[in-house]
């Protein structure tokens, strides 16, 4: 199997900005991924290879037949953003090997940006960091 198998041959990636979540704390790039998916009404258009992925499957969202793999592509012809899904974290000894796909992946599509999603943990802060207050002026 190739890296990516769209489900439409129509759908093309070419000049859509390709939003992707970076797996990350409490799942907050997956959430923000998944309210896209829904407010913007896009259809799941394409499927990855899942082999460097921790495997999950479960029932699809939108209530359709057949069963949700750790990631895939959202899109819609009229709107010029597409979506990665991934459910489940790369496994660690892959990490490169998708890391390399991934970015093949995007070079090889068109699009004309790609905006990544990630979360951070705020008990990372230093104390200094924690100290800080930002003052916000309107």
């Amino acid at each position: 199997m190739s890296f990516y198998q769209p489900l439409s041959s129509t759908y093309k990636l070419s000049g859509k900005v390709l939003i992707v979540p970076v797996v990350s704390v409490a799942n907050v790039a997956q959430l923000v991924a998944d309210l896209f998916v829904a407010s913007l009404k896009l259809d799941r258009v394409g499927v990855f290879d899942p082999k460097h992925l921790v495997p999950v499957v479960g029932a699809r969202e939108d209530g359709s037949a057949g069963i949700t793999t750790p990631i895939e592509l959202f899109g819609q012809h009229d709107s010029n953003i597409a979506v990665i899904q991934q459910r489940s974290p790369v496994l660690k000894s892959f990490k490169q090997d998708f890391t390399d796909d991934l970015l093949e992946f995007i070079r090889n599509s068109g699009v004309s940006a790609v905006i990544f999603l990630g979360g951070v943990d705020m008990s990372n802060r230093t104390d200094a960091q924690m100290l800080w207050v930002q003052n916000v002026s309107s």
